[in-house]
């Protein structure tokens, strides 16, 4: 019987701690968010975009299209412009730099608040039963013309 309270007691313990673990953004602020993507982009560094991504948008590819666009090189003369109020899902920093071969860079990345820690907002959800149509979707209630 003791042997079963400690193998429940491991199992409790285990599935907790597993619950608890932290987010790859966790502390970290809007600005940083930012930088850290750029810092990723000029790698090339996928797994770390995908760590600072919304873990609710469960499309990625728009991090690799942000990677063959304009990753994978330094960057120069990096400025940040907030769009903070222009976007009801987010804010949106627009980034503007210079690659070494003289190319301008200027992408737009959104991001997102899940319990009060920021992602990026790269790429999108998969629709799933029960999400609301988009009313673009939908057929028109008025009558048609005869």
């Amino acid at each position: 019987m003791k042997a079963i309270g400690v193998v429940l007691a491991l199992v409790i313990t285990a599935m907790t701690a597993g619950g608890c673990q932290s987010s790859p953004t966790k502390g970290m602020s809007r600005d940083d968010i930012v930088a850290e993507y750029v810092s990723a982009l000029q790698a090339g560094n996928r797994e770390r975009l995908v760590e600072l991504h919304n873990p609710r948008l469960d499309d990625t590819s728009d991090i690799d299209v942000k990677i063959a666009e304009a990753g994978g090189v330094p960057w120069s003369n990096v400025r940040v412009e907030w769009y903070a109020e222009a976007f009801p899902s987010g804010p949106v920093a627009r980034i503007t730099a210079l690659t070494p071969g003289g190319r301008k860079i200027d992408t737009n990345i959104g991001l997102s608040q899940i319990d009060g820690l920021w992602y990026l907002a790269l790429g999108t959800r998969t629709p799933h039963p029960g999400d609301p149509v988009p009313l673009d979707t939908t057929t028109s209630l008025s009558p048609a013309s005869s």
